[in-house]
């Protein structure tokens, strides 16, 4: 059972869903029952609640809408999602920071990739990577499922497209520090989980504000034998190349790639020649 504190705090977190237009249900341990946001006051004494309870969370103005996806949490990360909500910063609608996590909006760059991350469910399992960069430890991971922070953070700032608020296939790079995170670290975390991804995985990631629509038909997949990470790629001068390499895959025109890897190549002769 919930200590009444922590119960406390849940009662106001659903006010403020309610408040910003968020519709949410609680569930029973076995799932067998569940109350929703809109009548949590009236049936809160009636309903057993424990910190691992699920949650689902969507905008109030989806939830009807035929194929819709849910943000899942439990009770316990909802409230401290809460207790701590003014620290996150929501950036372009596409990356979320906090004080020791930052998530970065990702999506497939090409058929290939889309297809790819539709049929690899588990490629969360081992899809992360430890670094320390200047006496931080660093976790940097893919995550295929949609996060309640972004949504709470789009809807709570109106800062979403109203025909496509959400995406049901979002996928994130999500940087986790033990102590304080460095947005610029983060950022070249990221870039390099992207870059390793791409180079030692077949798997195209790009930075994402919304969702792209593909024609999956006539894709085949084969599963990567592959299922171990390299090392990331960090240190001095490392974070632009690979940045303009993330950028020179996902261009679609060939020019425009070439013209980038040039860019590339320029960046490192110098240190190439020194060699």
């Amino acid at each position: 059972m919930i200590k009444t504190e922590a119960l406390n705090v849940l009662i106001e977190a659903i006010k403020f869903c309610n408040s910003i237009g968020l519709w949410g249900c609680i569930y029973n341990e076995d799932l067998t029952d569940s109350v929703e946001f809109h009548n949590f006051q009236e049936k809160k004494l009636d309903f057993n609640i424990a910190l691992d309870n699920k949650i689902e969370i969507c905008r109030e103005d989806d939830f009807d809408e035929e194929g819709n996806e849910f943000s899942v949490t439990n009770v316990g990360d909802f409230v401290c999602l809460y207790s701590n909500i003014e620290e996150y910063e929501i950036i372009n609608t596409s990356i979320v920071y906090g004080s020791k996590m930052a998530l970065f909006l990702v999506d497939a760059s090409d058929d290939f990739t889309t297809v790819k991350l539709i049929n690899l469910p588990y490629l969360d399992d081992w899809c992360y990577s430890t670094v320390c960069v200047d006496g931080e430890e660093y976790t940097v991971e893919f995550i295929s499922k949609r996060q309640a922070i972004f949504d709470i953070l789009l809807v709570k700032d109106q800062n979403f497209d109203k025909d496509v608020p959400f995406s049901v296939c979002d996928y994130f790079i999500k940087v986790s520090a033990k102590n304080k995170i460095d947005r610029k670290v983060a950022e070249n975390l990221a870039e390099a989980f992207i870059f390793e991804l791409s180079t030692n995985h077949n798997i195209l990631l790009t930075h994402a504000t919304r969702v792209t629509k593909f024609n999956l038909d006539s894709i085949e997949v084969t599963e990567n034998s592959c299922k171990k990470l390299l090392p990331l790629l960090t240190g001095n001068g490392i974070s632009e190349v690979i940045r303009l390499y993330n950028q020179a895959i996902t261009f679609d025109s060939f020019d425009y790639q070439i013209l980038t890897f040039t860019k590339i190549i320029e960046y490192i002769a110098p240190t190439v020649a020194r060699e």
